[in-house]
């Protein structure tokens, strides 16, 4: 049990942590695509959707799903589409 009580702690303060930031409100789904863009944004201000589907918290979950995470959270203002491009990339809101 002990193995498991520091994983238990980082998970309890990250919830708290998203609960501050609002996002307790996103999926699960939703809050790991948005933490992948926001790694990807760390090398760039655009980011791609490939960029985004190559992240290890992203792999496992389906393309349609990932596109529908994406346009939630376009929806809630998290992210904005890069005019002038008819798709695939996209920047963080603050």
């Amino acid at each position: 049990m002990k193995k498991y009580l520091k994983l238990a702690q980082v998970r309890a303060l990250l919830a708290d942590m998203e609960g501050e930031l609002g996002l307790s409100e996103l999926s699960a789904v939703e809050r790991d695509v948005l933490y992948a863009f926001t790694e990807a944004a760390e090398r760039r201000h655009t980011v791609a959707t490939r960029d985004v589907m190559s992240h290890p918290l992203v792999t496992p979950i389906s393309r349609p799903t990932i596109f529908r995470a994406i346009d939630r959270l376009k929806e809630r203002g998290l992210l904005k589409h890069v005019e002038g491009r008819e798709r695939g990339l996209y920047i963080l809101t603050d």
